[in-house]
């Protein structure tokens, strides 16, 4: 197909080195994305339509006239990461989700030697399940044999020591970035501002370490080092950081409620009988259901109704409705224990 059955629908994005167009097809009547670029590395693009890899936007068309490139690709209609954020908060089971995806999108582009060199909430696409890496604007084949860059580019923030002139860019780059991404959806800064406190702690620090040779070597190593660790950890709510001062906390409070479990009284029942220590379960668990739930234990939000609704009222009442229905559960249950022990 001719690059000029592309109809022009708006401009997306324009500088002095690309214009980025939304465009409709004459033949189809569908919309694409259009890249005109001047400056790039076409085989990169030549080896992403090779490759047509699923979480990537497929490329369509490539042309090369006038020391420019004509790029027409497949348009997707996802918000990028960046919004998502601004009205979702992202937690440590999406977050994990979110860069295991593109680790194992990027295994495939390192394979064939891409490097994208972007990487970067806004070159993100994300439903809400799954990522879609686009803007390739930037990245390059790597070289086995050269010392550095052409080109110095990258963002800010995100961009690898080496891509400003220190070394050559290679799938390090990419995992160094991978590193910031992780740290910016947990905490919502730059590790240098803000580093999290967590499991994933470790491995964040070893992706954005200055020196190459102290990174992943590959986003296998990286996502490998972070799934053998208990990701799930069943560690109970206050427990499952690395703060001590919140471990500490946590210790306190379990032990007054322990206690004040434990010291209650229940008219006409006698202490430390079959019903004392029935109520006393009943009404730990009730405790225990709403610690889990206002903490987000092991990601249970995720779980309940209307989570993905954009509006965050309905988002509160759906964790609202499912913890009321566990506690009506649970009740129900220890009422289910009370019947057949008297039936008994």
């Amino acid at each position: 197909m001719s690059i000029e059955l592309y109809k022009e629908v708006r401009v997306l994005k324009a500088s002095s080195d690309k214009k980025i167009y939304l465009v409709q097809s004459e033949i189809d009547s569908l919309f694409y994305i259009k890249r005109i670029l001047s400056h790039y590395d076409i085989q990169v693009y030549q080896k992403l339509k090779d490759l047509a890899l699923e979480h990537i936007p497929h490329i369509i068309e490539i042309h090369e006239m006038n020391n420019q490139c004509f790029i027409v690709e497949e348009y997707m209609n996802y918000p990028t990461l960046d919004n998502y954020i601004i009205n979702h908060e992202i937690n440590q089971s999406e977050a994990f989700r979110i860069i295991s995806q593109l680790c194992d999108t990027l295994q495939v582009l390192h394979q064939n030697k891409i490097v994208h060199r972007d990487i970067k909430p806004e070159n993100i696409f994300y439903d809400g399940h799954n990522t879609y890496l686009f803007d390739f604007d930037i990245s390059r084949i790597h070289q086995k044999n050269q010392v550095k860059d052409t080109r110095l580019l990258g963002s800010y923030g995100y961009a690898a020591p080496e891509q400003f002139g220190f070394a050559q860019s290679d799938a390090r780059t990419d995992i160094y970035a991978l590193g910031i991404l992780w740290n910016v959806m947990l905490t919502g800064k730059f590790p240098q501002v803000q580093m999290f406190q967590g499991i994933e702690t470790d491995v964040i620090q070893k992706a954005i370490q200055i020196d190459p040779l102290q990174r992943y070597q590959s986003v296998q190593d990286m996502k490998k080092d972070f799934v053998v660790k208990p990701y799930h950890s069943w560690a109970i709510p206050g427990f499952r950081g690395r703060k001590i001062s919140t471990k500490l906390t946590a210790t306190a409070l379990y032990i007054f409620l322990l206690a004040v479990i434990a010291c209650s009284k229940f008219e006409n029942i006698k202490p430390w009988s079959f019903m004392d220590i029935f109520n006393k379960i009943l009404i730990l668990g009730l405790f225990m259901i709403i610690i889990v739930f206002s903490g987000n234990y092991k990601n249970i939000w995720e779980d309940c109704v209307l989570q993905k609704s954009e509006y965050w009222l309905l988002r509160i009442f759906g964790r609202v409705l499912c913890s009321v229905l566990i506690v009506f559960a649970w009740i129900l249950f220890m009422s289910l224990i009370v019947a057949i022990f008297k039936l008994g």
